[in-house]
């Protein structure tokens, strides 16, 4: 191969990669059907070409993924004719925004835009194939994902009734374990922290040019409003609520409060003396104790105080499900394949094993940003165990769960059935 290929390919590649990237802009495809592109030959066959960047080694560098969506539908002819209609362009723009959004809405109308029948078998839209995700539209990675939380939930319970007591209660019995210190009393901030830095590197994989710009706005900006939505979800229930937060409420309202040896100055407004059912005055101030339905669980442990009494929602088991399944939901529009992040790992794992190559590892998780959320969910995961198995009746920590799933369900599913009855009402 002379020098003057060798030069000449990536710039090839790059132009390749941006124009397969820019089928994302809807604009861009009316300017290819209004000057006839659609209608080359030639250029027909140049999109056929351009399916070997379905495959992962290629794949992989797309900021966009949902672009290979197009790719595959402008290989059918009657899509490519259905692009002058109106409702046609204005269909597949819905699709795309609720893709860039993470609401997915696929097996809806944009079927009657004549998928070609491969695509349609791609996409989860295939009724015969999945009834569930027509019905619900939830994918079956998104279903195995949900019903793992209650399988976490059901073996933990389990482990606790049929282990010996050494078992049960052990290293992860502390609240002050290492692992509970570090990484779940910080947990939104770990999320945050991992979320931040996988749309980093998802949007630096290759360079924008001018025709991705709008597009990107448009990825960080959606990105953005679901990360304000459910960290207030996680302030409501966790942190305050118009005073107590909501899970503490909870508590107070089926007959809890704080209770404490000793109230600290400036809180005594706070705190009344508890009455006891003794009368002399040496065993009242022997057992003398205040008690205050109005301060968080926090400042009851920052007094040294306990919880007594009423049902105490787990805050551990609300926010290993939620923060896992934003990051989980967060991750799946820009999912290639678990074979591809199988590849790329062991790839870097033979480099470090075998000739003790660190330097592939920066490389590695700039091209997989996924690893980010597997490493983390996964120790949600078994910390949502550990709490399952030490930690909490099965109310309280039912309670946590319903609460984890209930603002994942706002924010990324209600859109979702939303936009499917709006579609229905315009159809009737």
């Amino acid at each position: 191969m002379t020098p003057l290929i060798m030069e000449t390919l990536p710039t090839r590649w790059e132009i390749e990669l941006e124009f397969v990237q820019s089928l994302c802009n809807i604009q861009y495809l009316q300017y290819l059907t209004q000057n006839n592109y659609l209608k080359d030959e030639r250029f027909i066959e140049y999109l056929k070409y351009l399916r070997y960047w379905q495959k992962p080694e290629y794949a992989k560098y797309l900021v966009y993924p949902n672009c290979l969506h197009v790719l595959l539908l402008l290989q059918n002819k009657e899509f490519r004719d259905g692009l002058v209609r109106v409702e046609v362009v204005e269909g597949l723009m819905n699709e795309m925004v609720g893709r860039w959004a993470g609401t997915n809405s696929n097996g809806n109308e944009t079927q009657t835009n004549g998928e070609a029948e491969e695509v349609a078998e791609k996409e989860a839209g295939n009724e015969k194939k999945e009834p569930i995700e027509m019905a619900l539209k939830v994918s079956p990675a998104e279903l195995l994902f949900l019903v793992s939380f209650l399988a976490n939930f059901v073996v933990g319970k389990i482990v606790h009734y049929f282990s010996p007591d050494e078992e049960v209660y052990s290293y992860y019995t502390n609240k002050k374990n290492f692992i509970n210190q570090l990484f779940v009393k910080r947990g939104w901030g770990w999320t945050t922290l991992f979320v931040a830095v996988f749309y980093a590197l998802v949007l630096t994989r290759s360079k924008p040019a001018g025709a991705k710009r709008e597009p990107m706005v448009r990825v960080i900006g959606a990105a953005a409003v679901r990360y304000a939505l459910v960290t207030l979800w996680w302030v409501l229930f966790t942190q305050w609520c118009f005073g107590l937060p909501l899970m503490d409420k909870i508590f107070v309202w089926t007959g809890g409060k704080c209770e404490v040896n000793s109230v600290k100055e400036g809180f005594e407004e706070l705190f009344e003396m508890a009455s006891h059912p003794f009368n002399t005055e040496a065993v009242k101030s022997d057992l003398q104790t205040f008690t205050s339905t109005v301060v968080s669980s926090y400042q009851c442990r920052r007094l040294k105080g306990s919880w007594t009494g009423g049902h105490d929602p787990s805050g551990h088991v609300f926010l290993m499900i939620h923060s896992s399944l934003y990051m989980f939901l967060e991750g799946l529009p820009f999912w290639a394949s678990w074979t591809q992040l199988w590849n790329e790992t062991t790839k870097v794992a033979r480099q470090i094993r075998h000739e003790n190559r660190w330097n592939g590892i920066g490389p590695y998780v700039h091209s997989n940003p996924h690893i980010l959320f597997v490493a983390l969910i996964g120790l949600w995961w078994f910390m949502l165990f550990m709490t399952n198995v030490y930690f909490h009746s099965i109310a309280e920590k039912f309670v946590g769960l319903l609460f984890g799933y209930l603002g994942i369900f706002a924010v990324y599913y209600a859109p979702r059935w939303l936009a499917t009855e709006t579609k229905k009402n315009r159809v009737d």
